[in-house]
């Protein structure tokens, strides 16, 4: 087990518009999680860019004198429309005066009871360690594939945005590396990410690439830049956004329905950063698919270097993408 000593509580920063059931459920969920009264909450509430946003965000403004539980509780409401990038940057200068690492979610995740025990022990542990690059919240649904794996934890090569442990140093180390477009425009990365088994990134960069500023484009920096991101066996985060509401989001009902850890508390396992056969399992079933599907990769990025279109951008795979997430998906 790893023992902590002069605990260092990483402060939490939320942002959010109009979405306000989904907000109250992030925010109670982050209250009801222990250590919630040593830990600061930094929220940057956006000024509606639409009409639509309107009545949500009033009750947002409404909820937030309501809000108890945090050490301290900093509330910034946006005077215009800042957009999704430029509210998050304001509120990380913001935790960067007085902090070295930081948590960082919107607003449709819930979190397990003993959600900021992990980032807290992880965020120590890992803090001097350069192979970890980010401390996941979120467990993929596969895991119970993947065998007898001993620990309560788990490196891998990869990255999932739903409740992250930053470290600001290692995270300017990466807005250095290349933009996503740079990534897929390059035969020579595009190589390595087939050879990590990187498949399903490639596929979604070649139709996103120019709005991949997030996972898409940090998944790609583990896998060329030979990092891992450390994620818990039984995911401390269920996410809600995928109900038609988020951008560039399916309608899939399972992660609404997700098991989370219930624990109040949570022991990190003293494991080592390195591979283990059931975590380079997972990473294959999550990140690269089965093997029709990589080679139907191969075929779709040789398809769009000369046509510069995707498998997406045709009717007939379209159809096909959507009747999967409807039939297989939503069990």
């Amino acid at each position: 087990m790893h023992n902590m000593n002069n605990t260092v509580y990483a402060p939490v920063m939320v942002t959010t518009i109009c979405r306000f059931e989904k907000f109250k459920r992030c925010i109670e969920s982050l209250a009801n999680c222990t250590d919630a009264d040593k830990t600061e909450i930094f929220i940057g509430v956006d000024y509606p860019a639409a009409e639509e946003h309107w009545e949500g965000y009033r009750k947002i403004c409404e909820y937030l004198p309501s809000i108890k539980g945090f050490k301290r509780i900093n509330i910034f409401k946006r005077p215009e429309n800042l957009g999704q990038s430029k509210n998050v940057k304001d509120l990380r200068n913001r935790i960067k005066e007085n902090y070295d690492r930081y948590i960082t979610t919107e607003d449709d995740n819930e979190f397990s009871p003993d959600f900021l025990q992990y980032m807290n022990q992880c965020l120590e542990k890992f803090k001097d360690d350069p192979k970890v690059f980010a401390i996941c919240g979120y467990s993929y649904q596969e895991w119970e594939n993947v065998g007898d794996y001993p620990y309560n934890a788990y490196p891998m090569e990869g990255f999932c945005a739903w409740g992250v442990g930053n470290w600001f140093a290692k995270t300017e180390k990466f807005t250095t590396f290349h933009s996503a477009s740079e990534v897929i425009h390059n035969p020579k990365y595009v190589k390595q990410l087939f050879k990590k088994k990187m498949h399903i990134t490639v596929h979604r960069m070649l139709f996103r690439y120019d709005k991949s500023g997030g996972d898409l484009r940090r998944r790609c920096y583990c896998a060329l830049e030979n990092k891992c991101s450390v994620f818990p066996a039984v995911s401390k985060v269920r996410n809600h956004g995928f109900d038609g509401e988020g951008a560039n989001c399916a309608v899939i009902n399972t992660y609404a329905k997700q098991r989370i850890d219930e624990s109040p508390t949570f022991a990190l396992d003293d494991f080592g950063i390195k591979q283990y056969p059931q975590i380079d399992k997972l990473h294959d079933i999550q990140y690269a698919g089965n093997l029709l599907f990589r080679m139907l990769v191969r075929i779709e990025y040789f398809q769009w270097r000369f046509t510069g279109k995707a498998f997406r951008d045709w009717k007939l795979i379209r159809a096909l993408i959507e009747l999967r997430v409807k039939y297989s998906l939503n069990k």
